[in-house]
Order: C-alpha cells, then sequence, then structure tokens
C-alpha cells in the first residue's frame, strides 16, 4: 500500500496496484471481521447480563446441552464479562488503527478525519445499538447460541483475566472498597418479586412474606400470655367443661399452682371422647390424663425454623419461653401460615382488641397489637425491634407514659388513650 500523504499517487505499476488491492482488501475484510466480533460480544454480554436463570435452569433439567454450556457461563459470569470487555477493547483499538492506516493512504489526512467520523458512527449503530436490542428483545436464544463461543472465549483470555482482576481486586482493596460476585439470592429474587408483579399487590406480598420467613422471630407474631386461654389442672370437671365449650380454639395448654407453669396441652377432641366414655359423672376426674407433654420453643427462633419443626414433629401448637424458660405465650402453625396470607377468620374467631378507624384518618388500638401487624395492614414502615406498640412506647419514653401522652415515632403519631394500672390498654395512631 503506497502513502502519499495528501499529494497525488506516483506511476505504479500494474503489480504494485494488484498488491495495494489486496491489502485494501485484507484490511476492509479485516475491519468488517472485527466490527462483527465487537456486535456479537455486545449481544452476549447483554444477554447475559438480563437472561432469565429461571428459564435456562428448566431448559437445563429438559436435557438442552446449550443451556447446560449458559448456566456454567452464568455461574462464572465474572469471567466470562472480563473475556468480553478484553475482546471488545481489543476490536475497538484495531478498528480505528486500521480505517484510519487505510484512509491516510487513499484520501490523505482531510480522508482520515472524515473516514473515522463514518467508522464511528457505523461502529456506534451496527456494533453497539443493533446488537443489544437483538439481544434484549430474546436473550435467552443469543446466550443459547453463542454458549460454546462464550465458553471458548473465556478459556483463551483466562490468563490476561487473571492478571488483569489481580490488579483490580489489588486496586479496590487500597481503596478500602469492598465488592461481590454475586447479588444475595435472596435479594435477588425479592428484586425479580418487585419487578415482575407490579400488578399483582397479594401475591407479591406473600411471595415476600415467604423470603422473610428467616428475618422474622415467633416472639414477633406469638399470642402473648395475657391473650392465652388455659385451663386450671386443678379445676373441677364442670368448670373445664364449660371452658371448653366456650373457647373458639381446639388446643388449650394447662397450668398447675400458677399460670407460668404449664405442664401440658389438651385438645378439644379428646376431651369430647372422654366425655361421651364417662360422661359427668366420672370420678377422680385429672384432665393432665388427656393431655399431651407442652413443646417448649425459646422466643428468638425463626418463622423458617419452626415451620420446619412443625413439620417434623407433626404438631400444630407450641409453648413460647424466654432465655430464663420464663412461659411468654403460644404460636400455632395457623400464625405461621397467617404470617404469609394474613389474616384468616372463621366463624368461631374472636378479636382480641378493638380496632377502629376514625373518619380523621387515625386508627384506635389496642395496646398488645403488633408492629408487624400495624405496618401490613396500615401500610406503616415502622422498624419492629419492639414486639407491640405498648413495647415500643415503654422503650420510646423509657417508662410507663400518662394518659394524653404523645410521642412520634419514625413518621407515626401515637397518642395513649387508656391505660389499666401500668398497661397501656388503647393508642391513637395516625400519621405526622
Amino acid at each position: 500500500m503506497a502513502i502519499h500523504n495528501g499529494s497525488p499517487r506516483r506511476f505504479t505499476s500494474r503489480d504494485d496496484d494488484l498488491d495495494d488491492n489486496a491489502q485494501d482488501f485484507m484490511v476492509l475484510v479485516l475491519v468488517f471481521f472485527l466490527l462483527l466480533l465487537a456486535a456479537l460480544l455486545a449481544s452476549c454480554e447483554t444477554s447475559l447480563n438480563v437472561a432469565s436463570k429461571s428459564k435456562i435452569h428448566k431448559l437445563v433439567k429438559e436435557g438442552n446441552k446449550s443451556a447446560v454450556v449458559v448456566k456454567e457461563l452464568q455461574d462464572n459470569a465474572g469471567e466470562v464479562i472480563s473475556a468480553i470487555l478484553t475482546s471488545v477493547s481489543i476490536a475497538t483499538m484495531l478498528i480505528p488503527f486500521l480505517t484510519a492506516i487505510w484512509a491516510v493512504a487513499h484520501f490523505g489526512d482531510l480522508g482520515q478525519a472524515i473516514v473515522g467520523v463514518v467508522v464511528s458512527i457505523v461502529f456506534l449503530i451496527y456494533g453497539e445499538t443493533v446488537p443489544k436490542m437483538i439481544a434484549l428483545s430474546s436473550p435467552e436464544t443469543v446466550l443459547l447460541k453463542s454458549a460454546r463461543f462464550l465458553r471458548l472465549l473465556t478459556r483463551i483470555c483466562k490468563i490476561p483475566n487473571i492478571l488483569m482482576r489481580f490488579i483490580a481486586d489489588a486496586t479496590l482493596k487500597m481503596l478500602r472498597v469492598k465488592h461481590s460476585d454475586s447479588l444475595d439470592p435472596y435479594e435477588e429474587i425479592r428484586t425479580y418479586i418487585d419487578l415482575q408483579m407490579q400488578q399483582i399487590s397479594e401475591e407479591k406480598s406473600m411471595l415476600n412474606s415467604i423470603l422473610d420467613l428467616s428475618k422474622v422471630e415467633v416472639q414477633d407474631i406469638m399470642t402473648f400470655r395475657k391473650n392465652v386461654q388455659m385451663l386450671n389442672a386443678d379445676d373441677t370437671l364442670e368448670n373445664i367443661i364449660n371452658t371448653i365449650k366456650t373457647t373458639p380454639y381446639t388446643r388449650l395448654p394447662i397450668w398447675k399452682e400458677q399460670p407460668d407453669n404449664i405442664v401440658g396441652v389438651v385438645h378439644a377432641k379428646a376431651f369430647l371422647e372422654f366425655f361421651i366414655k364417662k360422661g359427668k359423672s366420672a370420678k377422680n376426674f385429672d384432665v393432665l390424663e388427656l393431655a399431651k407433654a407442652p413443646w417448649f420453643v425459646p422466643e428468638t427462633t425463626n418463622l423458617l425454623d419452626q415451620l420446619k419443626a412443625f413439620r417434623t414433629k407433626n404438631a400444630h401448637f407450641a409453648v413460647i419461653v424466654d432465655e430464663f424458660g420464663v412461659f411468654q405465650g403460644i404460636v400455632t402453625l395457623e400464625d405461621l401460615i397467617e404470617e404469609i396470607v394474613g389474616e384468616i377468620h372463621d366463624e368461631y374467631d374472636i378479636k382480641l382488641g378493638h380496632v377502629m378507624v376514625r373518619k380523621d384518618g387515625s386508627i384506635l388500638l389496642p395496646g398488645d397489637f403488633t408492629i408487624r401487624d400495624l405496618n401490613r395492614q396500615f401500610n406503616f414502615e415502622l422498624e419492629d425491634t419492639e414486639a407491640t406498640i405498648a413495647g415500643l412506647l415503654l422503650h420510646v419514653a423509657q417508662k410507663i407514659p400518662e394518659v394524653g401522652r404523645v410521642y412520634d415515632v419514625q413518621g407515626v403519631r401515637f397518642e395513649v388513650m387508656k391505660r389499666n394500672k401500668n398497661y397501656i390498654s388503647l393508642v391513637k395512631v395516625s400519621s405526622q
């Protein structure tokens, strides 16, 4: 190729012209190849970032060999992205370099500038924009078709990638920047739910509740001991019959000598069977003979572990104790299900506290209303470091608040309406 630096070409022989034409053809072919390579890599990078892992996983289970390769690439996405970026960088450096040599040889310095602008526009459209749009329209298809090429490219670039990764890690360490190769799987699922289920809020809420099971403790959802209906082991048969007849619950804890001393749990069905056989005339009746041993669970047990334990033990009822073994309340399988799907009411349910929404938008709630239920039912965003509204106000006030006192907590206003001795029985809640 003869370079004339802006001056007209000198007379050349036919052989020289053929050589120049061959060189021009090789340059154009190489530039075209690099442009195609850059376009392919751009589409692969976008596909790798947006392709659905669930769809790929399904294809793997169906025996798709390309999907197996794609899953391998997704599991090592950092290395693949590094290989792609390295290759794209090489292509983007070579394309303007080769076109500049070709342009100077044929059109001089002015031609170099014009060709440079044209090549930049072509590269932006056909090397970046169009390939990425294609990848966004069908990322899984693009990734499946280019999987083996990407795996080969990653292996070729492995040594340069190791070197660059070492330099990058060292730089981040000097800058004290923490980084991770992958997202927390729970957060990744939660993000996917938020993006894909914006129009179906109820199902979205259920799925998020499932993800939260390992973060919530049984003490956050238990029925507190003051609200637990119980049987006295030393009570008369007639009194026990009346209690079981009037209670809406099928399982009742039994205490002896003092209410904190739980010695058993009786099922209404077991008592009914006994009553059918013996009747009220049963002598020396001992309700503990019908009871099962109580199952004590620490209040710090998370809901996911408790759900697994319910399933393993084929149980529906557990007694909650604190670190000192003191009775705190009860939790049932229904409580855990309600934590996922929301409140479940039947014809025998009773409300343990009065909840009323007033015309001005404020809410009257009992002091033992839980912070989690307050957030879920009325769309507040309070931190549930305390289990109940009463507990939250005691924590904020650092004393037992008087009736009429108002506390502003995280954008929510609480006013103490009633107090029963030292217990906050009624609170008015409103937005600030």
